[in-house]
């Protein structure tokens, strides 16, 4: 998995236009898209989500 994630962006960054492509980055929408996954697996490692649906997904 830590390759899918390595080579995806590959052939943006060994392009020549790399500097334009960071430039035209969304970095508002990006940083709420990590800060939403982290705040996600926290809550469902706090076992607060699998308490309020009854314990349908307990492991």
């Amino acid at each position: 998995m830590s390759w899918i994630a390595l080579l995806s962006p590959a052939p943006i960054l060994l392009s020549k236009k790399r500097a334009e492509v960071v430039k035209n980055i969304d970095w508002t929408t990006l940083a709420f898209f990590v800060s939403m996954f982290v705040l996600m697996e926290s809550v469902w490692l706090s076992v607060t989500c699998q308490e309020l649906l009854g314990g349908c997904f307990r492991s």
